[in-house]
């Protein structure tokens, strides 16, 4: 038996307060190693003690009591015939959970250390214009809101590109969230320039999820810049330490984007007014010396042009002397060719006109013979026009049969029964069908 309260340490496993205020525990105890229950006991806080306990705990450590938590608790062992045995928490020394906190934090610094990963995150260079943002908040906080403020309504006008992954920021289920977040930002990573974190203020107990390994391990070999900016100002979370920038509020996070926008406006300008200046170098010191050039220049191009003037007024004088003796020779060749002509002219004219009176007599006499021989085709063929006539055909004996008003030339078409027309010369005759048969002469031409 237990007759005055006892101190012990014990994980909380299990946690839950109720409406009368009354708060129920499992407490366990785990093996260093293997992390297996070794113990485990309920344990009950009532009301009025568990405000007192809660409000006590908070402050000094900036969490609430919750699952998972490692506490020193002075309790009364009690034995209850009907519940069994349970522990009545009186007190709980909130100096030992930080401890254990503290040293979590530390192990869990030192694993991202030993994985050689805590650095990476802070090895890339934020780009010169971050312009497309991917941002990690909840749309219903004032973190979210601050951050949006401050980066559309810079005064200096510039114009960011921000797209939402919302994401719980606080409690149990954060770190999941915000993990998840990332993934849905990795699948689309050509999209973005950074990643923002922001959240608004809130109680220290809400930066638990932010301690977490798994969390910073995804931000530390995120493979894009993480900048930070979760609403704390006095110790930095594990998330922050590895993030490529950790800011204190979301505002300031927001001045850190614009103010790297600035930082290029002002190296460009700087760029600008350098090229001015050497631009302004560089025509003044090719003015000199093309004026210096130009000096030298020109009694060579003088002396140049006096050359090419004299080899001109030679080459002037040499044509003229070229022309005289040109003209005077061809003024001397038409002369022969005229009296030539006059010479040749009548002759030419003779033969001329006897060709061409041979000419018209050959064409009078072809004229002559084609009109003949169409003549004598189209006789020809009027006599076999006549000839094929229908008249001229009944005119020799032969009839025509239709049926339906058509000429039969094919006696399959007709069937027993059927009314034929035999047009003759002077009539015609309407038969009945009674019979068909073939003449034998079918294929003959």
């Amino acid at each position: 038996a237990f007759p005055e309260p006892v101190w012990v340490i014990a994980e909380i496993a299990e946690f839950n307060v109720y409406r009368t205020g009354h708060c129920y525990l499992d407490l366990i105890e785990k093996s260093g190693k293997s992390d297996k229950i070794k113990a485990k006991a309920r344990a009950t806080i009532w009301a009025f003690p568990f405000k007192i306990i809660q409000h006590n705990f908070e402050s000094k450590t900036g969490r609430e009591l919750q699952k998972g938590l490692k506490i020193l608790a002075q309790v009364k062992p009690e034995m209850h015939e009907l519940y069994g045995f349970s522990l009545n928490i009186i007190d709980i020394d909130p100096n030992y959970t930080l401890g254990e906190l503290a040293s979590q934090r530390q192990e869990t610094i030192n694993k991202l250390m030993e994985f050689g990963i805590f650095e990476m995150n802070k090895s890339l260079e934020i780009p010169k214009i971050p312009k497309r943002i991917a941002l990690i908040s909840s749309e219903s906080a004032a973190g979210y809101d601050d951050f949006m403020h401050q980066i559309t309504e810079n005064s200096k006008n510039y114009t960011f590109e921000v797209q939402l992954f919302p994401s719980l920021m606080q409690g149990n289920e954060a770190a999941a969230a915000i993990i998840k977040a990332l993934e849905a930002i990795y699948a689309q990573e050509s999209d973005f320039d950074v990643v923002v974190i922001v959240r608004g203020g809130g109680a220290k107990t809400d930066m638990a999820a932010f301690d977490e390994f798994e969390l910073a391990a995804n931000i530390a070999q995120f493979p894009l810049p993480v900048l930070t900016g979760i609403g704390h100002n006095r110790d930095e979370s594990v998330a922050d330490l590895v993030a490529n920038r950790s800011l204190k509020t979301p505002t300031a996070v927001a001045e850190f984007l614009i103010a790297k926008f600035d930082e290029t406006a002002n190296e460009l300008l700087v760029l600008q007014n350098r090229l001015a200046i050497y631009t302004d170098l560089f025509f003044n010191e090719n003015k000199l010396i093309l004026a210096t050039f130009s000096q030298q220049l020109k009694p060579i191009v003088v002396r140049a042009l006096e050359r090419r003037n004299e080899k001109l007024q030679h080459a002037e004088n040499r044509f003229q002397k070229s022309i005289k003796s040109v003209s005077e020779n061809e003024r001397k060749r038409l002369a022969n060719y005229a009296k030539m002509m006059q010479l040749l002219t009548p002759r030419l004219l003779k033969l001329k006109k006897i060709e061409l009176k041979q000419k018209n007599e050959k064409l009078d006499a072809g004229l002559i013979s084609y009109f003949k021989l169409k003549n004598e085709k189209l006789g020809n063929l009027t006599q076999r026009t006549k000839a094929s006539s229908p008249y001229n055909i009944l005119k020799r004996g032969y009839s025509i049969t239709k049926f339906n008003g058509k000429a039969v030339t094919d006696f399959n078409i007709l069937e027993k029964g059927a009314i034929i027309e035999t047009v003759l010369l002077n009539g015609k005759v309407f038969s009945e069908i009674t019979e068909t048969a073939e003449n034998g002469i079918s294929g003959l031409a």
